[in-house]
């Protein structure tokens, strides 16, 4: 007869499970659209791409013809004109003041991504001073950015829009450092929802014994992924991006099946390396898809790659010290003394604390990575009372980021279009 013990833990690990497929977890979801602009004398051509998905809810309604909650590919398509105008009336370009009539040359869909783009002629008057407003982020998710690229000559700016700011104009100072911070915040935010990355980077803390080990497998991760992010990004390695997250799928699995196989994996660290190059040609994607400043490449990549590191240290802070906790735990037979037990809540209690206030945080900026964080919780306490800290997180949190990395593998080799 099946141990009710262990239905409970199969279960919990079915929802969670359940949860990552159902988050978009392979798909590394922003809140975001691009618009990149290249100015002219007369004319400021742009090319508009918008994510009609992410729409506020009433503004939704109106394209989710089957009321699904969401605007599938087929939507985009049959209503592809009522998009592009509201698209169009919602991205505003003004020089020196005066508006820059819009003129719609083409419009396409991607079935992939299910986003709109268009291709924009602006007609402007001679000036110096440029403008654009894009009043459509009142009607899209709160939580929308839209990264906006101006090339004017041999001039390249890159920065972000939100509600909060939906304007840019031409600066009267350089902007290199609000650059780099926008980079900055990008790779923070592509981290958060890179599940597949922070699966790896979880199958990792799963066997970290030691601080110094752990140290190092890092700094190996990190070293590796900046190399290729870099050599990814000016194109001196191309891979095809099918194959790229494909690898990174697998590396998941190979690190989950080593921790269930392996008692004290020897060398992690090269391992990690090696494994890392493959995550950094992952990295680079999201690059490539906004493009950095040409004034200040250099240390927009910079910022884009610290704020990887930042996500990257947050989970760590937030998830470590918990295993930690876990893997010292006595047994549950184990008799402890009043005091003994007053310090392991107080242990517990200020790791909670931590882990609790980085998962608001990550909430702040991605609410799925947030709810992620808060079901990890649950499922590794239960894996341990059931099962101990080997059997249970170990291995059997290793199994699970096994079976999802094998999922995502298969997804991206053979189902992706």
């Amino acid at each position: 007869m099946f141990n009710p013990g262990r239905k409970n833990v199969a279960c919990a690990a079915i929802y969670l499970v359940a949860w990552f497929l159902s988050s978009d977890a392979s798909a590394h979801t922003l809140h975001r659209s691009h618009a990149d602009l290249k100015v002219e004398k007369d004319a400021v051509h742009a090319q508009l791409d918008i994510h009609p998905g992410d729409l506020d809810e009433t503004m939704r309604s109106r394209f989710d013809a089957d009321r699904s909650g969401n605007i599938t590919y087929d939507e985009i398509q049959a209503q592809k004109k009522q998009l592009a105008a509201l698209s169009l009336s919602g991205f505003r370009v003004f020089r020196n003041d005066l508006p820059c009539p819009p003129e719609l040359k083409n419009t396409k869909t991607s079935p992939a991504s299910k986003t709109l783009r268009l291709y924009i002629l602006f007609k402007c008057p001679p000036g110096e001073h440029l403008r654009v407003d894009m009043p459509l982020l009142e009607r899209m998710s709160s939580k929308h950015a839209h990264f906006l690229t101006i090339k004017d000559g041999q001039h390249f700016i890159a920065t972000t829009l939100s509600q909060k700011n939906r304007t840019w104009e031409t600066p009267d100072t350089k902007t290199h450092l609000k650059q780099a911070w926008n980079f900055f915040v990008l790779g923070f935010e592509h981290i958060l929802v890179g599940y597949d990355h922070l699966l790896f980077l979880l199958a990792l803390l799963l066997v970290s014994t030691r601080f110094t080990g752990l140290l190092v497998v890092i700094t190996a991760f990190t070293l590796a992924h900046s190399i290729t992010l870099a050599l990814a990004y000016f194109k001196l390695v191309e891979l095809p991006a099918q194959i790229v997250e494909a690898s990174i799928a697998l590396s998941i699995v190979y690190v989950a099946i080593e921790n269930c196989l392996v008692q004290e994996p020897q060398k992690r660290w090269l391992m990690t390396f090696i494994l890392g190059l493959v995550h950094g040609l992952g990295f680079a994607g999201v690059l490539h898809e906004v493009n950095l400043p040409s004034t200040s490449r250099s240390l927009s990549l910079a910022a884009f790659n610290l704020g990887v590191e930042a996500g990257q240290i947050l989970v760590v802070l937030a998830v470590l010290p918990l295993l930690w906790w876990l893997q010292k735990k006595a047994p549950q037979n184990t008799t402890l003394s009043t005091a003994q037990r007053k310090q392991n809540a107080f242990n517990l209690g200020y790791r909670l604390f931590i882990f609790g206030a980085i998962t608001m945080l990550c909430w702040q900026f991605h609410s799925a990575t947030g709810i992620a964080l808060l079901l990890l919780v649950p499922m590794l306490f239960i894996l341990h009372f059931k099962l101990g800290f080997r059997n249970g997180v170990r291995i059997g949190g290793s199994l699970l980021i096994a079976a999802l990395g094998l999922f995502w593998f298969i997804e991206r080799l053979f189902l992706s279009a």
